[in-house]
């Protein structure tokens, strides 16, 4: 799925977003601080990014196991 900043969001609860747009942050992961703004966190190996493009490609947003119910 991708989000208004151009990122493409990988997963959610924590939010997790990689740059698959090119540019000088491409193939970077950045997750959601709780002010709302994406932090980098690191540049990805060259089969996570073609991992994350699998994503990007078949709409697959994965749900977290810590994700808090209630």
């Amino acid at each position: 799925m991708k989000l208004p900043n151009g990122m493409t969001l990988l997963q959610r609860n924590p939010d997790i977003a990689v740059q698959l747009d090119g540019g000088e942050w491409h193939g970077w992961l950045f997750n959601k601080h709780p002010d709302g703004k994406y932090v980098s966190q690191r540049k990805l190996e060259g089969w996570e990014i073609m991992q994350a493009e699998d994503q990007r490609d078949e709409g697959i947003v994965i749900e977290s196991p810590n994700m808090r119910i209630g």
